[in-house]
C-alpha cells in the first residue's frame, strides 16, 4: 500500500482574496454593533448613597376633581380650604374680590391649609399650569369651575 496523505487543495486566485476581505469587512462591521449594543444598553452605574444624594424631580401636575363622589385621584373639599378662582388673568377669592398667588401661598402656610384653585374648563393647559406655576404652595389642588361659578363672573364682568 502506498502511503498518501490526504491532500487539501487551496485556491490562490484572485477569488480567494475577495473572501478575505469580505470575511474581514464582515467580522469589523459585527464587531463594531455588538459595541454599538453594549455602550447603548448600559447606563451609569448609580450606588445607594448616590441615589439617596439625588434631589427628586418635580413634574408638573393636576388633580382634577370634577365631582363631589369618591373615587381614585378625586379630592373632596374641607371646610376650611382656601378656594380661589382663576379667571382671565387675575385670581379672585370666594368672595370675587382679587388677590395674588403670593398672598394666598403666604396665607395656606401659615394657617396649615390647601388651596383649591377652580379654573374655567375651556382655558388652555398653558394658562392652567401658568396658574397652578404662581402657588408656592405644596398642597394644591387644581379643579374646573362649575356652570354656575362661570355664569357668576360673567355677571361680574358685565357690570
Amino acid at each position: 500500500m502506498l502511503n498518501r496523505k490526504p491532500s487539501i487543495s487551496y485556491e490562490t486566485g484572485p477569488e480567494s482574496a475577495m473572501t478575505e476581505v469580505a470575511l474581514a469587512l464582515a467580522m469589523g462591521i459585527f464587531s463594531i454593533m455588538v459595541l454599538t449594543m453594549i455602550s447603548m444598553g448600559i447606563g451609569p452605574a448609580e450606588t445607594g448613597a448616590e441615589a439617596k444624594n439625588k434631589p427628586a424631580r418635580n413634574i408638573d401636575a393636576l388633580v382634577v376633581s370634577g365631582k363631589t363622589e369618591a373615587r381614585d385621584g378625586a379630592a373632596s373639599l374641607k371646610k376650611d380650604d382656601l378656594i380661589i378662582i382663576f379667571h382671565q388673568g387675575q385670581f379672585f377669592d370666594h368672595s370675587l374680590k382679587v388677590t395674588s398667588a403670593r398672598t394666598v401661598s403666604q396665607k395656606a402656610r401659615e394657617e396649615n391649609k390647601r388651596i383649591v384653585l377652580a379654573i374655567d374648563p375651556s382655558s388652555p393647559l398653558e394658562k392652567v399650569l401658568k396658574a397652578r406655576g404662581g402657588f408656592s404652595s405644596e398642597n394644591l389642588i387644581v379643579t374646573q369651575l362649575d356652570q354656575a361659578w362661570i355664569d357668576r363672573l360673567a355677571e361680574g364682568a358685565k357690570q
